[in-house]
């Protein structure tokens, strides 16, 4: 039957023969689920003997038996297969034989099962677009019918036919004509008398307030220039607010404020001012429309990417060339040097030929990888190259932009901010023409932003900016003014400039004050202007730290030891600069008494910094040495080296720190007893022995999905610089079980400490749902130039 459709009648012819020499009565069988779809006629016959019966076989695929029986139908690949048996008197074996069809839908497959609108006004046309797809595997002839007068489709007025699979977009136009709601169906009709409907919905208003005018051609303007335009926006007298935002004594909403707010595209060379503004009955408002195309930055960096590739590829080639050249000049000097006799000093020839000869030094290079456009910065020579490129052959092209205007009833400025009314938003219309420009910066790479960096106070620089005319006609040039009490000035003056010549600007900078500096210089021409950006800042002599976080950490080394590490001054300044560098713990004693050790017990401070000032040269720099000698045993040795300037300006702090152990084995990390209990609750398991040290390690964790919870020590061993010194320290961590037992897991419990190394020992606890509180004791024996024996007291709190 080859391919069917659902619901459709299909037949086809059947012959029967008959070898024998005798009439036969047959008999078809159907079986009894495949009667309502397949139909033989005649049921019954005789076939005279040599000759042929001829039947008609009716096929009807209904739907409801091909989604029931998964028998005869294979729903994955939509084949039907039914198999019908001939029934032959005198004859034990039946005749057999196989209706098969592909059946296909006839559904068309809508996008969009109904579609709403929203709220546009009576001045505007709205556009929906939806994809109709065909399901079956034969065309089919569509189209909508009936369509109401506010409506429009395209193409060819929602007419077609839809090829097998095929998915095509309709636009349906939807053009209200009153201020009213809309609630209408949409009819689509196949040739198959399949009919689908589409509900449609959609709400018409008249707006608040009007703009003129609506449609904006602006006249053309050239790249990085500007242009403007004036709009008007009104509130006419006899419009009336809804009821919502009258007063008690005002029924009818009149008198009453509108607000309006544009909304600009975020890639839009458009601006406009004031974008927010409120309007009272009668008012009209004036808006300023600005116009500045630029080029857009992605066609810049691919621009810039495929001239740093192409010249890759020029320079690969290049060099190619000249190895192949080399190879040929090594070829020839060889083959002439085995028909000359040996001379004194051949054998050097001879081997520098070979080497060029080689077939490794022959491989050609390797194309190098393409440079990504995204990574192609803006500031770099290469964008600007790219930049100016284009910009020299820019081609005039236009381009229109939909703005839309929201409004909503009240004062933007009032204490209840007004709720935005969508059945009121105006749209706005620009045409917009950008062209090539007449002038460019040719100087820097095309940059037109003259940066002058970081000028001391009342030192004069000078920069220049190269201009060429692009244009094929002569230009009048003039410059905008500069600040006359601003640090810019420019020196000279300006003269007519021909096609493709170059004129030169000289710009000073001279700063007064410690600031940032910034103004516009317009270089303008009959039709286009030029904006050159001129910063500079004004600043006094810096030094950078080479620290890059501000902070110092000088490690862990036995009491009575002395360590000094280094840090550089940089003067990046081009004037000398006179530092000086105090310590806090001798600004601010108190304070670091109370804090963190920088004060030994004799007296004498823990850190010291050599030397604690002097003079650096511009773009030098200088070596700081800080000394770090602690006397009593801490793990917070803490200074602060404050770094001034000309001894009045602070411009650095750099922060020192340090700890101090007793012996080449140390932990850090916990509570080290003996110290006050902060919780009654939490206690030793038993006092400690003489000679040993406790640590109190509390480990917090959440009720919530009981998580586990973990908390480390820091084993580590100091380099000593003695002969008696082991390469390495040793720990080992004894009564595990009795942790383990309440829940504890420590990893590891034992392992070796390379000198000058730390390794962290890791405990965690898992909770239970009834457990709040869990202590466990465990011990730590340290190895190294003496033995110690620490015991930690384990505590697992559950916060609630």
């Amino acid at each position: 039957m080859k391919i069917c459709m659902i619901d459709q009648m299909y037949q086809d012819s059947l012959a029967i023969c008959n070898r024998s020499h005798l009439p036969v009565k047959i008999t078809f069988d159907i079986e009894l689920p495949l009667r309502k779809c397949i139909e033989v006629i005649p049921k019954n016959g005789f076939v005279q003997a040599k000759s042929d019966f001829s039947t008609q076989v009716k096929f009807f695929p209904r739907r409801a038996l091909l989604e029931a029986d998964a028998t005869y139908f294979d729903k994955n690949t939509g084949v039907f297969q039914a198999p019908i048996k001939v029934k032959v008197d005198n004859q034990v074996k039946c005749l057999e034989f196989v209706v098969h069809a592909v059946v296909a839908t006839s559904e068309l497959d809508f996008s969009e099962s109904s579609i709403d609108f929203a709220h546009c006004t009576i001045y505007e046309t709205v556009r929906k677009t939806i994809k109709i797809t065909n399901k079956s595997l034969l065309p089919q002839e569509f189209g909508f019918i009936k369509l109401p007068d506010f409506i429009n489709i395209l193409p060819s007025d929602g007419f077609g036919i839809l090829l097998p699979l095929e998915a095509v977009d309709i636009d349906i136009l939807f053009s209200p004509s009153k201020a009213t709601h809309y609630d209408f169906n949409l009819n689509c009709k196949t040739a198959f008398s399949k009919q689908f409907k589409i509900h449609c919905c959609g709400d018409a208003s008249k707006p608040l307030m009007t703009i003129s005018p609506c449609r904006i051609q602006l006249s053309s303007t050239s790249l990085y220039d500007a242009n403007t335009a004036l709009i008007y926006i009104r509130y006419p007298k006899d419009t009336t607010v809804s009821p919502k935002t009258a007063g008690e004594g005002d029924s009818g909403g009149k008198h009453h404020p509108v607000s309006y707010a544009f909304a600009l595209p975020s890639t839009s060379p458009l601006t406009v001012q004031p974008v927010v503004d409120t309007l009272y009955p009668g008012e009209e408002k004036q808006i300023h429309l600005r116009f500045q195309p630029t080029l857009c930055e992605t066609d810049i960096k691919k621009c810039a990417a495929d001239m740093i590739n192409r010249k890759r590829e020029e320079q690969r080639l290049f060099r190619k060339a000249e190895l192949s050249a080399q190879i040929k000049t090594a070829e020839v000097v060889q083959a002439s040097s085995k028909k000359t006799p040996k001379r004194k000093g051949s054998s050097t020839k001879r081997a520098s030929a070979n080497r060029l000869a080689s077939p490794k030094t022959a491989t050609p290079d390797v194309p190098s990888t393409p440079v990504d456009p995204a990574d192609i910065s803006i500031d770099s020579k290469d964008y600007s190259t790219a930049k100016l490129l284009l910009l020299r052959n820019a081609k005039t092209f236009a381009t229109v932009y939909t703005i839309p205007c929201f409004l909503a009833e009240g004062d933007m400025l009032s204490a209840t901010q007004p709720e935005h009314d969508e059945k009121s938003t105006l749209y706005l219309e620009v045409e917009c023409t950008a062209t090539k420009p007449d002038l460019a910066v040719i100087s820097d790479a095309g940059a037109s932003c003259i940066n002058y960096g970081q000028v001391a106070l009342g030192q004069r620089c000078l920069k220049r900016v190269v201009l060429e005319n692009i244009s094929e006609s002569v230009l009048m040039l003039k410059a905008s003014q500069l600040d006359p009490l601003g640090p810019f000035c420019l020196l000279n003056a300006l003269h007519p400039l021909q096609p493709a010549e170059t004129i030169q600007l000289v710009v000073e900078f001279t700063p007064t004050t410690k600031q940032l500096f910034l103004e516009t210089l317009r270089v303008q021409t009959a039709s286009s202007s030029l904006a050159i950006t001129l910063r500079g800042q004004g600043i006094q002599p810096i030094l950078e730290v080479s620290l890059g976080d501000s902070a110092l950490e000088m490690g862990t080394i036995m009491v009575g030891e002395t360590i000094s590490k280094t840090f550089q001054l940089k003067n990046v300044f081009a004037l000398p600069v006179d530092y000086t560098i105090k310590l806090g713990s001798t600004t601010c004693e108190r304070q670091f008494r109370s804090g963190p050790c920088a004060i030994n017990y004799n007296g004498s401070n823990a850190f010291d910094c050599v030397p604690r000032g002097g003079c650096i040269s511009p773009e030098s720099e200088t070596n700081i040495t800080v000394r770090y000698s602690p006397d009593h045993v801490s793990d917070h040795y803490a200074d602060m080296a404050q770094i001034e300037i000309f001894g009045i300006q602070e411009v650095h702090r750099v922060q020192l720190y340090g700890a101090a152990a007793a012996h080449s084995m140390y932990i850090k990390g916990g509570e080290h007893f003996p110290m006050p209990t902060y919780e009654p609750s939490i206690a030793l398991v038993s006092n400690p022995q003489p000679g040993e040290k406790s640590i109190l390690l509390i480990l917090n964790a959440e009720s919530i999905a009981n998580k586990p919870c973990s908390a480390s020590l820091v084993i580590g061993c100091i380099q000593i610089t003695t002969a008696t010194q082991k390469k390495m320290g040793e720990f080992v961590v004894d009564g595990t079980a009795a942790a383990i037992a309440e829940g504890f897991s420590i990893d590891p419990v034992k392992g070796t400490v390379d000198a000058g190394m730390e390794k962290e020992l890791v405990v965690s606890w898992s909770p239970s749902a009834e457990t709040q509180v869990k202590k466990a004791e465990i011990s730590i024996t340290l190895k190294g130039d003496v033995t110690e024996l620490y015991r930690v007291l384990l505590v697992a709190i559950k916060q609630e």
